[in-house]
């Protein structure tokens, strides 16, 4: 499995790009609530997931069903159109390469058993 990095910038300018492309004022709203719920988790750092993204707006007062951010609406080639989805789907690839777990040496000790681990606590496979 790989990880796509992305960085903030790129995020932002896809947030830009999807807040042009918005139709009506609601959508350009909700995109504007759901960035600022993303940019709130990955700076606490926790990985974004829809279902945070539903909890965080519920406490601040903003509903959006849970189909709205869910559903992923996809055209005859295969991409995904719902706006709000193409930007949760960059902030996850954000939080997930910016806040993944870093696993120090000492505690490969501890998970793995010393016949696994070299003098430098690399796992030997």
């Amino acid at each position: 499995m790989t990880i796509k990095k992305i960085s903030q910038d790129k995020v932002k300018t896809l947030y830009q790009k999807l807040y042009e492309d918005a139709a009506t004022p609601s959508t350009k709203q909700n995109l504007e609530h759901i960035n600022k719920a993303c940019q709130s988790i990955t700076s606490t750092g926790a990985i974004v997931s829809p279902s945070a993204i539903i909890t965080l707006l519920g406490k601040k007062g903003v509903i959006i069903a849970p189909r709205t951010i869910y559903y992923n609406k996809k055209l005859e080639a295969g991409k995904i159109t719902n706006l709000y989805r193409l930007l949760i789907d960059g902030w996850i690839e954000h939080s997930e390469t910016v806040n993944s777990i870093k696993i120090s040496d000492k505690d490969l000790d501890e998970v793995y058993p010393e016949s696994f681990v070299e003098d430098q606590g690399k796992i030997i496979l």
